[in-house]
């Protein structure tokens, strides 16, 4: 589940709850996922510290107060178990890749504040983030009337929605996420760039839609600041934490393919191409075209483009001589993998190395607890004599003063 514009965290919490109440209520076990996202990060600093006034306990009924509420001191608190199942995260949902395969989405009471146009291209990215047969939950005011050809109206009270058809995201610009705006030199006087042509546009959305090549621009930590085409055939969000690192969002041998072509490419500032990379599909070996290419003065972030490579015929007996990786990258894995190693064995070696010192220190501290002990058993057997002397003599006293009495 995605909550978008959650603000603060009560939607996602409350979205939280009730689905954990349907679930019970139907006797079924299923993990359960939100990704709850706002563009304020104040707000998601709030959401996340999971700590509310108690006078939101008025607002909750009585009942999953009691189920699902704890109270810590002057705040309230969902229970432990709620807690991990959402996610928050910082998320401009007009700019940034959306988060995919969801069941619902949901975004109540935040397109009123948006252009028509911008509410078209934010249902849109909606409608691409839902699996089939998904719900999509708006505010009261709200309406998916610019997307009515993908969705069936479930409740006209509560804006509930079902993806059930195919829209044209090209027209919503919905891929493009247009993520960051570089400006020029000011020195510098930058003529407008002239529109595409019908030729142009027709191209584009030949390369992208028919052939299904992706662009995904991304900066030198590795973050997507840009996508084009239907990415997520090649790309998956990671399964625990929310990140848009390329590197974690592509299978491991990929990954480890891909961080040695793009360091290669940063290094010596050229075009670097990927031939027929294996990687899995839907639980199919499938083979990959990966081209990157570096920065440039007319883009300050590094693109990488993915292709299907298109099915060959093999003999048998060549089958065996595919390997997972290029032969020509071959050696920059492996000296990717020995650097790896060479750092693993360093970072041993000074775990080690401090696990020897504690142990010294440990030893150090037990001799002087020892040593300690066998004071306080030397004081004790002092105290002991002590006592007794003390006991003798107070038997002594007790004697003359009986003798006195008499």
């Amino acid at each position: 589940i995605w909550v978008c514009a959650c603000s603060t965290g009560q939607e996602a919490y409350s979205i939280a709850i009730v689905v954990n109440e349907c679930l019970k209520n139907a006797g079924k076990n299923i993990e359960v996922k939100i990704f709850a996202t706002d563009i304020d990060e104040k707000s998601i600093e709030i959401a996340s510290k999971n700590q509310y006034p108690k006078s939101i306990k008025k607002e909750i009924p009585t009942k999953l107060f009691k189920k699902y509420f704890v109270e810590d001191g002057n705040h309230l608190s969902v229970l432990p178990e709620i807690r991990k199942q959402v996610v928050f995260a910082k998320h401009d949902v007009s700019k940034s890749p959306p988060f995919i395969k969801n069941d619902m989405v949901t975004c109540r009471n935040m397109l009123i504040y948006v252009n028509t146009v911008l509410q078209d291209k934010i249902l849109s990215t909606f409608h691409f983030s839902l699996n089939p047969d998904g719900y999509l939950f708006l505010g009261s005011s709200e309406t998916a009337h610019g997307i009515k050809q993908g969705l069936t109206e479930i409740s006209s009270k509560w804006k509930i929605f079902k993806k059930s058809g195919v829209i044209n995201y090209a027209t919503f610009n919905t891929y493009n996420t247009q993520g960051r705006v570089v400006q020029a030199d000011k020195k510098k006087t930058l003529s407008p760039e002239a529109p595409l042509t019908s030729v142009e546009k027709s191209f584009n959305k030949f390369i992208t839609n028919d052939l299904g090549y992706v662009g995904v621009f991304i900066d030198k930590m590795y973050t997507i600041q840009e996508a084009v085409g239907n990415y997520r055939q090649f790309l998956e969000l990671p399964d625990t934490k929310i990140e848009l690192n390329i590197l974690k969002m592509v299978p491991k041998p990929v990954s480890i393919v891909l961080n040695t072509a793009l360091r290669k490419s940063w290094k010596e500032l050229k075009t670097v191409h990927l031939t027929r990379i294996r990687s899995k599909k839907n639980g199919e070996d499938v083979y990959l075209n990966i081209s990157i290419q570096p920065p440039n003065e007319d883009h300050p972030f590094t693109m990488i483009v993915f292709g299907e490579s298109m099915t060959e015929i093999v003999a048998e007996n060549e089958d065996h001589n595919l390997s997972m990786l290029a032969e020509t990258h071959h050696g920059e894995y492996v000296f990717e993998l020995e650097a790896e190693l060479n750092e693993t064995r360093t970072n041993l070696q000074m775990a080690v190395e401090e696990m020897e010192t504690t142990n010294e220190e440990l030893q150090s501290s037990n001799e002087e607890l020892l040593s300690a002990n066998e004071e306080l058993q030397s004081s004790n057997e002092e105290l002991q004599s002590l006592n007794e002397e003390l006991h003798t003599l107070n038997t002594e006293h007790q004697l003359k003063i009986k003798e006195l009495v008499e």
